[in-house]
C-alpha cells in the first residue's frame, strides 16, 4: 500500500509464504521482486520531495508577478521559513509581516529579530491575555487582524498546509478575494517535506524545535510532542517515523471548542 499523495508509509502485507498444512505455497520472490524493482528505479520520498518544491516555486513564478502589494505573514515557524525562502525566491518585492500575539515564545521572537527584516504588527489586543479569555476568543481576535490586514493588501502570502490541520486539507494554495487574494506556496507540502527543505538549503529555524516542539502556536498553549533532538536529522527522522501526530502539542488550541478550526477558519483565522 503506497501512499502517493502524502509518501509518508510503505506498507506491505502478504500471506504469501510456505505452509504445507494449508496446501498454500508461494514463491516470496516472486511477491517481492516487482516492488523492489520499482523502488529502485524511484526513490518514492526524495522524488515526492522534488516535485513538491518544483511545483511550489512554479506556482510562485505564476501567482506573485499578477500583484502589485504583496505582504508575506511571517510566523518564524518552520512553515513561514519555507514559504518566506520559495517566495523571496522569485519575487524580493515582498512586505514581510510578523504578527505579534505577545505570547510569543521568546526563542521565536529573538530568532526572527536576528535573521530577518520584518514589519512587527501585533495582532491582539493590548488587554487580552490567557487568564481573562478563553483560547478561541484570542484566536477570533487574530482572524479580525487578518481581515483588516487584507483590507490594504493585494496579495497575502500565508504559509499553511492541507496536511498540518483537517480543515487546511479543504482550501487551496490560492483563495480568491473581492479586493486582497490569499496564496500558500507550501500548501501541498507535507512536515516532512518541509523539515527536508529546510536541511537541504541550510535554513537557520528557532532552536525550540530542538526542545521537542514541533508546531509553534503562543507560548501559554502549545507544549512539546516529541523527544529533544540535536540536530536536524533527528526531527526529519521522528517526524517520517510519526506523520500524523503534528499538532499533538497544539490540543488546548484546537479543542478549545467543538470545529473550532472551522469556526475560525470562516472568521478569518489562516
Amino acid at each position: 500500500n503506497i501512499d502517493i499523495e502524502n509518501k509518508h508509509i510503505i506498507h506491505i502485507y502478504t500471506h504469501a509464504e510456505k505452509n504445507d498444512e494449508y496446501g498454500f505455497e508461494s514463491n516470496l520472490d516472486e511477491v517481492y521482486r516487482p516492488l523492489n524493482s520499482l523502488l529502485n528505479k524511484i526513490d518514492l520520498f526524495s522524488e515526492r520531495r522534488v516535485d513538491v518544491e518544483k511545483e511550489a516555486i512554479e506556482i510562485a513564478k505564476e501567482v506573485l508577478p499578477q500583484f502589485d502589494k504583496k505582504r508575506i505573514m511571517f510566523s518564524g515557524g518552520k512553515d513561514s521559513i519555507v514559504g518566506h525562502s520559495i517566495c523571496t525566491m522569485v519575487d524580493e518585492n515582498i512586505e514581510v509581516i510578523w504578527p505579534k500575539s505577545g505570547f510569543d515564545f521568546k526563542e521565536l521572537e529573538d530568532f526572527i529579530k536576528g535573521n530577518y527584516v520584518v514589519k512587527p504588527m501585533r495582532n491582539l489586543p493590548l488587554d487580552m491575555n490567557y487568564n481573562n479569555s478563553t483560547v478561541f476568543q484570542i484566536h477570533e481576535e487574530k482572524g479580525k487582524f487578518n481581515n483588516d490586514l487584507e483590507e490594504t493588501s493585494d496579495l497575502l502570502i500565508i504559509n499553511y498546509r492541507a496536511s498540518d490541520e483537517g480543515v487546511r486539507s479543504k482550501d487551496h494554495y490560492i483563495k480568491m478575494g473581492t479586493y486582497c487574494h490569499r496564496f500558500s506556496p507550501v500548501f501541498y507540502f507535507s512536515e516532512e517535506n518541509i523539515w527536508r527543505y529546510i536541511a537541504k538549503y541550510n535554513l537557520d529555524f528557532p532552536s525550540i524545535y530542538y526542545k521537542g516542539y514541533r508546531s509553534l502556536g503562543d507560548e501559554p498553549v502549545t507544549i512539546p510532542s516529541m523527544p529533544s533532538c540535536e540536530i536536524v536529522e533527528d526531527i526529519i527522522y521522528y517526524v517520517h517515523k510519526h506523520p500524523f501526530e503534528e499538532r499533538d502539542g497544539r490540543k488546548a488550541q484546537d479543542n478549545s471548542v467543538d470545529f473550532g478550526m472551522e469556526k475560525l477558519r470562516n472568521k478569518g483565522f489562516f
